[in-house]
C-alpha cells in the first residue's frame, strides 16, 4: 500500500492507486538457497548523507511484495562485510546503485568480488551512469546480467516478477542486456512519484535531525556538460519509441520536468517532521521551482499554504 500522513492521523494506509508497481506474489526459495523474490541493493552512502534513490527502490520493492536489504559500500572494509552478507543469504537479484563514475567504483567492485566467490543469482545495475554508460558495463563486466534505464522503480520490479516467472527478463520495458535495450522504458509512468521512500537512520546538523528530499524529477536544460540533460535527451527518444504522443509526452514530462503534487511532498515532510524529528530538509532537485516566476510564486504558495 502507498502510506501518507496527517498530523491528526499519523501515517495511514491508502488504497494503492493503479499503476505499474505490481505486486510479485509470494516468495519462493531457489537453488543454492536463494529466494526467488528477494533483492540485495548496493549503493554509496557517505557520512551525514542518504541514498534517496535507494530509499525509493526500496519502496517501491515493498509495494510490489518483494522483500529487500540494503548494503552501503564507502571503502574496502564494508565492501568485505556487504560480500559476506550477501553470500550468506544469496539474494535473488543483486541490484548495483551506480549514480555517477564516483559512486560506481565500490559497487562493481562488490559484483566482482561476489562473482568470484560464487554468486550465480541474478546482477543488475542502474543510475545515471549506469543508464549512460550501458553498453560499455555491460561489455567490461561479464558477470553483470543487466541494466536498468532511467527511473529505477518500475522496471526493476517488473526484472523481479519475470524471473521469478521464469519469464525473460530482456522483455521487460526499460532493462537492457547483451541483446541490446529491451522494450522503451516506461519515461510516463507516475508510480515512481507516488511513492515515499524508505529511510534508515537520519543524518544530524547541530543537532538535529535532517533528510534529503525531492519534489521533482528532470531538468528542461540541455547543457552540453551535464549529464542529466543527456538523460533526459535519450527518455525523450524512449518515450517517442514507446509511441507515445509528443503532446502526452510534454504533458506528462517525459524528457523534462515531473512534479510531485503538494499534497504528497507535505505529507511526507509533516511525517518526517513529527515521527522523525526532522527540522531541516535538503532539497535535491535539479529544479525545485518552475522556471517562469509566476509559476514559482504560485508553486510556494501552495506549499505555504
Amino acid at each position: 500500500e502507498l502510506r501518507t500522513f496527517s498530523p491528526a492521523r499519523g501515517l495511514d494506509s491508502r488504497s494503492p492507486a493503479p499503476g505499474s508497481i505490481a505486486r510479485a506474489g509470494r516468495a519462493n526459495v531457489g537453488p543454492r538457497g536463494q529466494s526467488n523474490q528477494t533483492v540485495a541493493l548496493v549503493g554509496r552512502r557517505l557520512a551525514h548523507n542518504e541514498n534517496l534513490g535507494l530509499g525509493y527502490l526500496r519502496a517501491a520493492l515493498r509495494e510490489a511484495g518483494v522483500e529487500s536489504t540494503t548494503h552501503y559500500v564507502n571503502d574496502a572494509v564494508e565492501l568485505r562485510r556487504a560480500a559476506d552478507a550477501i553470500m550468506a543469504r544469496p539474494p535473488a537479484v543483486l541490484g548495483l546503485s551506480l549514480a555517477d563514475g564516483g559512486s560506481a567504483l565500490w559497487p562493481l567492485a562488490l559484483g566482482e568480488l561476489v562473482h568470484r566467490r560464487g554468486f550465480r543469482g541474478h546482477i543488475t545495475s542502474g543510475g545515471q551512469f549506469g543508464t549512460l554508460a550501458r553498453d560499455w558495463l555491460l561489455e567490461r563486466h561479464a558477470w553483470l546480467d543487466s541494466v536498468v534505464r532511467h527511473a529505477g522503480e518500475v522496471p526493476l520490479c517488473d526484472l523481479v516478477r519475470r524471473l521469478g516467472s521464469g519469464l525473460d527478463v530482456h522483455g521487460a520495458p526499460g532493462v537492457t542486456t547483451r541483446r541490446g535495450d529491451g522494450p522503451p522504458a516506461p519515461v510516463t509512468d507516475d508510480a515512481p512519484m507516488r511513492l515515499i521512500p524508505i529511510r534508515d537512520e537520519l543524518p544530524e546538523l547541530l543537532g538535529y535531525a535532517t533528510c534529503h528530499i525531492a519534489t521533482s524529477r528532470g531538468c528542461k536544460g540541455r547543457c552540453s556538460y551535464c549529464s542529466p540533460a543527456a538523460l533526459q535527451s535519450q527518455e525523450w527518444s524512449e518515450g517517442k519509441a514507446a509511441g507515445t504522443p509528443v503532446p502526452v509526452l510534454q504533458r506528462e514530462g517525459g524528457g523534462g520536468v515531473r512534479r510531485r503534487t503538494h499534497d504528497s511532498l507535505c505529507d511526507e515532510m509533516a511525517a518526517l517532521f513529527h515521527e522523525r524529528g526532522v527540522r531541516y530538509f535538503y532539497f535535491v532537485d535539479e529544479h525545485a521551482l518552475p522556471y517562469e516566476e509566476a509559476a514559482a510564486v504560485e508553486w510556494l504558495a501552495r506549499l505555504r499554504d
